[in-house]
């Protein structure tokens, strides 16, 4: 649906239909995109790609390609832009269900998303939101990777893939490439070129979505399909399309996260402080509020490390930066904060009683009991679970948040 109404949108703040550009499908239009691939200074290595920087005046990029995308029996189209001085690629969000690509770049508009890789490493996503007053906010995420580079890794580069009697044709019809693989995988690699030498040397790829450009020690081949078992991506079509992105209005998202984290930390700080000086001078269950500031501070403490810790390596493929996000909403940590609360409580209840007696106490203080032997359970389930998914902290929590949220069913004794 939002899809539809994305390309209703388009037509509609156009003067005419003929105004967009349109896809050339020609022998002559097909030609001149394709040259552009096999000529990429990128993929033959005349020129080095460039670090992208996540807000700068302008991404450029000189040719369109659409990618169709079929994933356990779901078919998607995919655009794809390609800079092959600079390398990288972009791409807008896939159309799924016959409504096609998003083959326009529009960062005016509310749904706007736009995905960004760098040949050097650079991942960047840029996305609109609106904010609290209805006004559009421009985002990117960089995941770090401005200056904590991921790590690419491609089966193609530096592999020998081996020619197997099997064509298929491209790009209505302008296009027949010829099957590769490796000797030891089940996956094809689809490739078109000027001929097909029995061995593919691979040393350079360039492109996303398992499609773009190989240069091979026999010479340059754009891949037209993979197919691992019943996952396909295919290369529709290619066509030329120099189109530039200004992202310099768009701000980083996890600097601003950080920042406004760290002010509220500062502000739950002082807060600790005023609680702390404020029990100091109770003459009852003070012991129980003194644990539960105690472990407020700690929790304070460790937040702070944690924010530190989103910024040690690319979010990913680095595990300290994977697991600082994970954690920073522990369930464990909520349940034994509420052990405290249970314990605060009943002392509280115990407290009253003694001056007085009075049913609807008894009945809180049984509901409380009830509640911490529930939660000292709950507590020692998720140190369980945490050693058992200790390399996959982000399963863990996600098991943890079932378990406290089957908790929080029980209702609270409040």
């Amino acid at each position: 649906m939002k899809k539809i109404i994305l390309l209703f949108i388009l037509v509609s703040s156009l003067a005419a239909n003929a105004q967009r550009p349109h896809r050339d499908t020609t022998l002559v239009g097909f030609a001149t995109a394709d040259n552009d691939l096999i000529t990429s200074p990128i993929v033959l290595g005349t020129r080095q790609p460039i670090e992208v920087t996540p807000v700068r005046q302008q991404l450029c990029f000189d040719d369109r390609l659409d990618v169709e995308l079929i994933y356990g029996g779901l078919t998607m189209e995919q655009a794809m832009f390609m800079n092959n001085a600079d390398g990288y690629i972009g791409y807008t969000k896939p159309g799924v269900n016959g409504d096609g690509p998003i083959d326009m770049i529009m960062p005016e508009i509310q749904d706007f998303n736009f995905g960004l890789v760098g040949f050097k490493g650079n991942i960047y996503q840029y996305y609109n939101k609106k904010d609290e007053h209805g006004a559009i906010r421009h985002w990117v995420i960089t995941g770090n990777t401005e200056t904590h580079k991921y790590v690419m890794a491609d089966g193609l580069v530096n592999a020998t893939v081996v020619r197997k009697n099997e064509q298929r044709t491209y790009c209505d019809g302008h296009a027949q490439a010829m099957a590769y693989k490796l000797p030891d995988q089940p996956s094809l690699w689809f490739m078109y070129g000027d001929h097909y030498p029995s061995e593919l040397h691979v040393r350079r790829y360039f492109g996303g979505f398992g499609v773009g450009v190989v240069r091979a020690d026999e010479g340059v081949y754009v891949v037209m399909e993979t197919q691992a078992g019943n996952n396909h991506s295919i290369l529709k079509s290619i066509d030329k399309f120099p189109v530039c992105f200004d992202p310099s209005a768009f701000v980083p998202a996890e600097d601003q996260y950080r920042s406004k984290r760290r002010t509220e930390l500062a502000e739950e700080a002082a807060k600790i402080e005023r609680d702390e000086e404020a029990v100091s001078h109770l003459n009852h269950c003070q012991a129980e509020k003194m644990a539960i500031i105690n472990f407020e501070r700690e929790q304070n403490h460790h937040a702070l490390e944690l924010l530190d810790s989103t910024k040690h390596g690319n979010a990913y493929q680095d595990r300290t930066t994977q697991n600082a996000y994970a954690n920073m909403m522990d369930p464990l940590a909520m349940t034994q904060f509420g052990v405290l609360q249970c314990n605060d409580g009943i002392c509280g209840c115990l407290y009253s009683l003694s001056q007085h007696a009075d049913p609807i106490t008894e009945e809180h203080l049984t509901c409380l009991r009830e509640q911490l032997q529930r939660l000292v359970s709950l507590t020692q389930q998720m140190r369980d679970l945490d050693r058992q998914y200790a390399a996959n902290p982000a399963l863990a929590n996600a098991k943890k948040s079932q378990l406290y949220l089957a908790e929080m069913r029980n209702g609270s004794c409040n």
